[in-house]
Formats: C-alpha cells, sequence, structure tokens
C-alpha cells in the first residue's frame, strides 16, 4: 500500500495515431517499438500490462530482455501466435 504508478500507454507502429513501417509484420518489430519508447522516456525497468497482441510483445521482451521486464500480466493472448492466425 501506498506506491504509485506512472501509467505509460504506446502505440504500435500501423495503430492508433502512428504510421506503418516499410519492415515484415513481427512480434519483435513491435517489441522494438517498447524499446525505443522507454529510451525516449528514459525508463530502465517496466511492468507490463499486455492486451492481445501486446501480451506477446510483454512475453517477448520477457523473455529476450529480462533486465527490462518487472511484472507482466497478459490478457486475451492466445497460447499460440502466427501472422496467419493472427488475422482470424
Amino acid at each position: 500500500m501506498g506506491e504509485s504508478f506512472k501509467v505509460y500507454s504506446t502505440d504500435f507502429s500501423g495503430h492508433g495515431g502512428s504510421s506503418f513501417k516499410d519492415v515484415a509484420f513481427s512480434i519483435e518489430f513491435f517489441a522494438d517499438d517498447v524499446l525505443q519508447f522507454m529510451q525516449q522516456k528514459e525508463l530502465d525497468k517496466i511492468n507490463i500490462f499486455g492486451y492481445s497482441m501486446g501480451g506477446y510483445v510483454g512475453i517477448y521482451l520477457a523473455r529476450y530482455h529480462p533486465e527490462k521486464v518487472g511484472k507482466l500480466v497478459t490478457v486475451a493472448t492466445k497460447y499460440y501466435w502466427d501472422e496467419a492466425t493472427a488475422c482470424l
């Protein structure tokens, strides 16, 4: 109790108001968006609430950049993801 948190929200490339870069669609690509956001905001470590694809991005970051992720919560993130099933 008594702790406070700063909450940040960001759009992935091609979502919300940001344009999609001319690169292959991948979770790694979106994870790079988060890493760039963290660098811009000077955030060393974050807790992540990832909804749907955001959950995959959080899982990717926790696996490949564990020093950057504190806690991770995912909601509506399918067990298996690939580009073909993402469009279903």
